[in-house]
């Protein structure tokens, strides 16, 4: 589009987007002149091609992700303009970086929120002024020079008094400060802006010399400077004003009270017709908003940079501290923060120029305690407000006046740290003059009182953070190490319970062949039952630890889910018959076989067997079906075992399979049961890649367990018949029994007797290998946990004998879990007998 008349500033935005009306909207109610275009293409062929003087800056909205592309095309166009960018909330940091890092960008740029939409018109209405004064400056001194220009030129008496006339007009009524210097340096010209920047008179101003606004001892190149505009080069310096209170030139007046401002002067040589220099113009503008938002800009950007950067509050804020002072000409700053213990605030930190007139002030301010309302940091801190004090030595709450006003301090501002509605903290700062209220800087003091509080809540966070990931990690090695105390606890309780658990099965079993008395018997079998009972405990308790640690290893092979049935069937008949319960077995006409570990199938389905024994009464009713399914991952096989017990409550059907989770039995707990059995079965059919579900119609109703588990594909081939294989010829041994425990020992020897074999028995390591070499033994019984000399290593030293060599090594312990059967194995043991043996098993290894 293209600009109809003069504006002030150039818009780039999106005609249709809300924050372009936004921004429009502000400065129209600002009475600023805009123009919008809707790509920086546009804006750069606008500069390029200006009607009149053109825009005093570029506004560059949020959007289309243009901003710094935008920047680039319209420096290009123009390297003078001036760069507004306007912020969404939360992305001024990020543009902020953006910008520091863009070389191309330059450094006449200013950054706008519009987080702030009341404040927007008025931020934007104050850039625009000051590029403007800034920009009349820039003409008013090209104008004096054509004025000038024109008065060297031969004319006419009445041309020159026209001249003059002009000029005088322009030094009164220009805005900028103008004065001037003839040959010999003394102040020839100066208008009455220059009066009200510099707070002197005309009539004290003409007749002095430069001095007075390059002093030697602030500027000692002001030769330099001066010879520089008397060569013919215009020369621009930015300075404060004033430098301090000091006489006016040749006077012996007291300086007037002037608010301290920054200022660009232009030095401009006068030159006559032949070129020579006959004085200095010079002309000065007030760029203190510019001058004072930049710094502001770079204070709040360096904070910010030292708090991303910083590890801890401790470290960064000193460094803070100093920035904002040296940043903003401040002369004393300091840190109070809340000790809750006294509920005072006592100084931690400062931070001062290095000079001996504040010393005094500081070992003040260390000693220092402040209540609630009391000084200035009281003063913020009760309120939870910024609080200014115009001039500290003349305000009756000010307990430091007399050590402030030894070092010439005066005005000063504090506010409140904050995290959430807590006040942790409160900044202070002073100055050596007597300043009225900022609003603007107690406004990027709230938003740097902010920064630092969310500064402190994201260390507190993260230190929070720390705390619960080392205590958490500290939990996870107790856990750890409970779980290990436990396990090893498990693992010595089981041995220590399988050892007399050994000689009570051994007498079970001579009992059972020696008398044939039926009161013998029944006793005889109740024994057995017993042993067989605590014995299935221990081991679930240990299956129980080994699958929570994910410890147990199946050994998976090709089986047939009807020898599985058939194996566990026969396994936990005992309990069955006992009870008098009924079992009924269906199984399909077709094999369904599967890839799984033997013997934990088979625990499975004995498991569940049990388990419904116990909770049916007496004469009870089970049945056990199997079926093949067809399901979207394959075939599959579906177990199904039903009873008419006592049923599941509907409270305890969601949690059955939870680890110690019971039914509730009689009193007397005549079964016993740890309630683990079904954790244990849940955990095995999910190993084998299966399912299993309960279910009950309620207490009286009976259960359902369903147990599914991936099967192979059928393959069409008739069962074998499988003729029993004969019982191995029976073969007397030689067998040396190396057991320490007396009962197990004594037991065992006559059993082993009483099978028809010959025995000898050692009670630890050294008696073994000596009895060994004279006995010459073809089967040795060993237990791993001897006295004196371990299992192990009696099986290493039978293994060097030549009279035990070719032996079978059997071990006997109490530790059944796969790293003591690997250990013994590594040891040089040929079987691996978990206590109390499994006698029908011992006979098929001594056959």
């Amino acid at each position: 589009m293209a600009v109809t008349a003069p504006s002030q500033v150039l818009l780039i935005g999106d005609p249709g987007s809300p924050h372009t009306a936004l921004i429009r909207e502000r400065l129209h109610a600002a009475r600023v002149a805009v123009d919008l275009v809707n790509s920086p293409t546009e804006a750069a062929r606008l500069l390029r091609e200006p009607e009149g003087q053109g825009p005093v800056a570029v506004l560059i909205a949020p959007g289309k992700g243009w901003p710094l592309h935008a920047a680039r095309q319209v420096r290009e166009a123009s390297r003078n303009i001036h760069l507004v960018f306007l912020t969404e909330a939360g992305q001024e940091e990020p543009l902020r970086r953006s910008l520091m890092f863009a070389p191309l960008i330059g450094s006449g740029w200013s950054q706008v929120s519009l987080a702030e939409p009341d404040r927007l018109g008025e931020r934007l209405s104050e850039i625009v002024e000051g590029l403007a004064r800034h920009r009349a400056h820039e003409a008013a001194l090209s104008q004096i020079n054509l004025q000038l220009a024109r008065f060297e030129r031969p004319a006419p008496r009445e041309r020159l008094a026209l001249v003059e006339s002009q000029l005088a007009s322009l030094l009164t009524h220009a805005d900028q400060a103008i004065f001037a210097t003839g040959p010999d340096g003394r102040i020839t010209a100066w208008n009455h802006a220059a009066e009200q920047v510099f707070g002197r008179t005309a009539q004290e101003a003409l007749g002095g010399t430069l001095e007075f606004l390059l002093p030697p001892r602030r500027h000692p190149e002001r030769p330099d400077l001066l010879q520089q505009v008397g060569q013919g080069d215009a020369v621009t310096l930015e300075m404060q004003w004033p430098h301090e209170p000091e006489p006016a030139p040749g006077t012996q007046q007291t300086p007037r009270t002037i608010r301290p401002c920054y200022l660009e002067v232009k030095l401009a040589p006068i030159r006559d017709r032949e070129g020579k220099v006959l004085g200095v113009l010079a002309l000065a503008a007030d760029v203190t908003e510019r001058r004072l938002r930049e710094r502001r800009q770079q204070a709040q950007i360096a904070v910010s940079q030292l708090l991303a950067g910083s590890p801890s509050l401790h470290e960064a804020l000193p460094r803070a501290l100093q920035v904002i002072c040296e940043a903003l000409h401040w002369d004393w700053c300091e840190l109070w923060q809340v000790d809750r213990g006294t509920e005072t605030l006592h100084c931690t930190h400062a931070w001062r120029p290095d000079l001996p007139s504040l010393r005094e002030f500081a070992a003040v301010t260390r000693e220092q305690r402040f209540r609630r309302g009391e000084g200035l940091p009281g003063r913020a801190w009760q309120r939870g407000q910024p609080e200014w004090i115009v001039d500290v030595v003349r305000d009756p709450n000010f307990p430091r006046a007399a050590a402030a006003a030894r070092g010439g301090l005066h005005a000063a501002f504090a506010f409140p740290i904050q995290v959430g509605a807590e006040v942790v903290g409160v900044l202070g700062f002073m100055s050596r003059e007597v300043q009225e209220p900022d609003p603007e800087l107690l406004q990027l003091f709230t938003t740097i009182s902010q920064q630092i509080g969310e500064y402190m809540i994201r260390k507190a966070a993260e230190a929070e953070r720390d705390r619960l990931v080392d205590e958490l990690a500290q939990r996870v090695q107790d856990l750890a190490d409970a779980d290990r105390r436990k396990n090893q606890f498990l693992a010595m309780l089981a041995h220590e319970l399988r050892n007399p658990l050994a000689p009570i099965r051994n007498a079970a079993h001579l009992l059972k062949h020696r008398s044939d008395d039926p009161a013998l018997q029944r006793t005889q079998g109740i024994i057995e039952r017993q042993v067989t009972h605590l014995t299935r405990l221990v081991d679930d308790l240990l299956d129980v630890a080994r699958i929570t640690r994910g410890h147990i290893d199946l050994r998976n092979t090709e089986v047939d889910l009807a020898e599985v049935i058939g194996e566990a069937v026969d396994a936990c008949r005992e309990p069955l018959d006992t009870r008098g319960h009924q079992l009924s077995v269906l199984l399909p006409l077709e094999p369904l076989r599967l890839v799984g570990d033997r013997t934990r199938l088979v625990q499975i389905i004995c498991n569940i067997l049990i388990n419904a024994a116990k909770y049916t009464p007496n004469g009870g009713r089970i049945q056990l079906t199997a079926e093949r399914e067809e399901t979207e991952h394959g075939p599959g096989a579906v177990l199904r075992f039903l009873d008419n017990g006592q049923g599941l409550s509907p409270d305890l059907l969601p949690r059955i399979f939870d680890l110690f989770t019971q039914a509730e039995r009689s009193l007397d707990r005549s079964e016993g049961g740890l309630g683990i059995g079904l954790t244990l079965v849940k955990e095995l059919v999910e190993q084998h890649g299966g399912t299993i579900e309960a279910h009950s119609e309620g207490l009286g109703q009976g259960s359902e367990f369903v147990v599914r588990l991936p099967v192979l594909p059928t393959v069409s081939r008739p069962r074998p018949e499988t003729a029993p294989e004969p019982p191995a010829p029976f073969r007397r041994r030689r067998v040396l029994l190396v057991e320490d425990n007396v009962d197990s020992a004594a037991t065992l020897q006559e059993l082993l007797e009483m099978w028809g074999h010959e025995v000898q028995v050692a009670d630890d390591g050294p008696a073994a290998l000596k009895m060994a070499q004279g006995f010459h033994p073809e089967v040795v019984l060993l237990d791993i946990g001897l006295p004196q000399m371990d299992g192990y290593e009696v099986a290493g030293r039978l293994r060097l004998l030549p009279e035990a060599a070719k032996a079978v090594l059997i071990a006997l312990t109490g530790y059944g879990d796969g790293g003591h059967r690997k250990t013994s194995q590594e040891a040089g043991f040929d079987h691996h007998l978990v206590k109390p043996v499994d006698l029908e098993q011992l006979q098929h290894l001594l056959t």
